[in-house]
């Protein structure tokens, strides 16, 4: 068993390589984006950087007669985000249908609402244009796209027709409105690549906020739904099954009323079980992406910036790897232009963030996995065995599992000892604390002890505050 504390009677699933998946998953880029950032990412293993406002509403600067697109490419947005990521060795995530063009939208003024298109044969064309000048203009081979962005929010459901947006989030008459800009671009993408066969292009949705994900009403759960949608109409091209997660939204394994989502009973780690069950039942060739996450979605420089983005950075990819998940892009790569303390990886200076610093340790986490446990129920850990078998332990302190993300309970808390336990499939032999790290600055092991009993190696000295995360180095004794 890999997890330690609440979760130790989990189904143990691969660790290693779905680890090094989710830690190099990506992460968007922005205005602020240097090249010094982008060799970071390649570091911790990463192809694939997310593109998003990308598309600007006066793409399209007129439409012919027959109905044809006139597009200008060349904005500010559209050149500079796809020029970092060919230009540093990455493929895109490009999130599409995020904008309506102007030139094909209806105006409400009494509701300060843009809604269309008003010709789907002309915004279909528009598709086509966008994928041939991402693919041929560009030169990009291998592509993935995503629908929308969280518009599952009424405001952002510009597809819904009409003068007056969606009533709510669990309004289906606005999943039922993505669904048709869905498989226009579904249709759209399965003759483009009939048509181009060398090209390696995926394609997927909904996108949701995380409340797309975890709303426990299935019916009115945009990934559930997403899910069914493809089942029912094999037609479509469905890729993945995408949200976005922020720890402040919900839980992660534990049914409790609370977090940003008031008045219901949240937990990430159920709701993933359940649609990789229904992928699984019905057969479809779907995976789950969260195309982007963070420890809260708020302007919080401890949370998203310092340790407790960190230790929730771990606690989360290794719950997404339990549940069978192996993809994830993270919000941003350097530091937000106008919000500063967003989810980043990246000051602006070039830094790495905590948040950064506790996917280098994942991703550089080598060897056999090994069972881990702890005498803290707040307290997790996983461990792998070099060929040398030398142990490397990672360690983090957050409450996550049980209630959702907030920065009162993170802002100076008290340090809390912890003993780890280890199990190796043969009694270990004498073992010594060689480094130690908390929040990616160095401790002396003085201090540090281990002890074998049977099977068990325990280590003592780890003496955490909730939001710590930490990198033990244990060596044999000759």
């Amino acid at each position: 068993m890999i997890w330690g504390g609440a979760r130790a009677s989990a189904t143990a699933l691969p660790l290693i390589s779905t680890i090094h998946q989710l830690a190099a998953g990506g992460a968007t880029v922005n205005e602020a984006s240097t090249v010094a950032q982008f060799n970071g990412m390649h570091d911790i293993g990463t192809q694939r950087m997310r593109t998003i406002n990308v598309e600007d509403p006066d793409n399209i600067v007129d439409i012919t007669a027959a109905g044809d697109p006139i597009i200008n490419w060349n904005t500010p947005r559209m050149t500079q985000f796809f020029a970092f990521v060919k230009d540093n060795g990455f493929y895109p995530r490009v999130i599409i249908g995020q904008t309506l063009p102007n030139k094909l939208a209806y105006s409400s003024l009494a509701n300060l609402r843009r809604y269309g298109p008003t010709s789907w044969d002309t915004y279909d064309k528009y598709l086509k244009a966008f994928l041939d000048h991402v693919t041929q203009d560009l030169g990009f081979q291998r592509t993935e796209w995503e629908v929308g962005n969280e518009m599952d929010v009424p405001q952002n459901n510009w597809v819904f027709f009409g003068p007056v947006a969606p009533a709510s989030t669990q309004d289906m008459n606005g999943f039922n409105a993505y669904m048709t800009l869905y498989s226009h671009v579904s249709k759209v993408m399965r003759d483009y690549k009939a048509s181009h066969p060398s090209l390696d292009i995926k394609l997927g949705g909904p996108a949701t906020t995380s409340a797309g994900i975890v709303w426990p009403v299935d019916a009115e759960n945009w990934a559930v739904q997403f899910v069914n949608r493809c089942s029912q109409d094999r037609t479509l091209i469905c890729d993945f099954v995408s949200s976005h997660y922020y720890g402040n939204r919900s839980t992660g394994s534990t049914s409790v009323t609370g977090g940003d989502l008031k008045a219901q009973s949240f937990e990430l780690n159920e709701r993933l079980q359940h649609l990789q069950q229904l992928i699984a039942s019905d057969q479809l060739p779907t995976k789950i992406s969260i195309s982007e996450w963070g420890t809260i979605a708020a302007n919080d420089e401890l949370m998203n910036l310092g340790p407790p983005a960190g230790a929730f950075a771990m606690d989360f990819i290794t719950t997404l790897q339990q549940d069978g998940v192996d993809d994830a892009i993270f919000l941003l790569m350097p530091q937000g232009t106008v919000n500063k303390f967003i989810p980043a990886l990246f000051y602006d200076a070039g830094t790495p963030t905590h948040a950064y610093q506790a996917l280098k340790l994942l991703e550089n986490l080598n060897g056999s996995p090994l069972p881990c446990s702890a005498d803290v129920s707040t307290v997790r850990c996983i461990a792998a065995e070099d060929a040398l078998r030398n142990i490397q332990v990672l360690a983090w302190d957050v409450d996550w599992q049980t209630q959702p993300m907030a920065h009162s309970r993170y802002d100076n808390p008290p340090n809390t000892p912890a003993q780890l336990t280890i199990t190796r499939s043969t009694p270990p032999s004498s073992f010594a604390v060689q480094s130690v790290s908390v929040n990616s600055s160095s401790l002396s092991t003085a201090g540090f002890t281990t002890a074998t009993s049977g099977s068990a190696l325990t280590v003592t000295g780890l003496n955490p505050r909730l939001g710590d995360y930490a990198s033990l180095w244990l060596a044999p004794v000759p």
